[in-house]
């Protein structure tokens, strides 16, 4: 990626380091200085399913919705809301009554935000590929 140049967008600016990122909007209230960057693991299309497509020699997909493939079919699109939940961690000694069954423990909650008609997830991710671009190796509804 390429910073904006302001106010002329036709003149980009100079490449991102993508192994020292920074965040330097004037609304940052946080970190400037941020980890390197890491391949995804859960991608989101407006089609859904995790789509990917044929790369030429370059390495530029061909983004032809018939050459297209569903990397994660359980993902379907929605209103690009993208929602990243909190790993879920059991915790036997806790007298809660709200907290969910050990079933649970360990799964990590995504989904999209846009509305409750949108896909809800309990996922699974193996940890040697995790934060390395790996797809997930389970995932299941969280809806009924």
């Amino acid at each position: 990626y390429r910073d904006r140049n302001l106010p002329d967008p036709s003149k980009p600016l100079g490449w991102y380091d993508c192994n020292a990122p920074k965040n330097e909007s004037p609304h940052n209230d946080g970190l400037v200085k941020l980890p390197p960057v890491t391949p995804n693991t859960i991608w989101y299309s407006p089609q859904g399913g995790g789509v990917d497509y044929p790369r030429d020699a370059n390495g530029v997909p061909s983004y032809k919705p018939e050459e297209q493939k569903e990397l994660l079919p359980w993902l379907k699109g929605g209103g690009q809301a993208t929602m990243n939940g909190p790993v879920y961690r059991y915790d036997a000694q806790s007298g809660s009554a709200a907290k969910w069954p050990a079933y649970w423990d360990g799964k990590w909650f995504v989904g999209d935000f846009y509305d409750d008609t949108q896909p809800r997830h309990a996922v699974i991710t193996d940890p040697k590929t995790a934060g390395k671009g790996g797809l997930p190796v389970h995932a299941e509804s969280l809806k009924k």
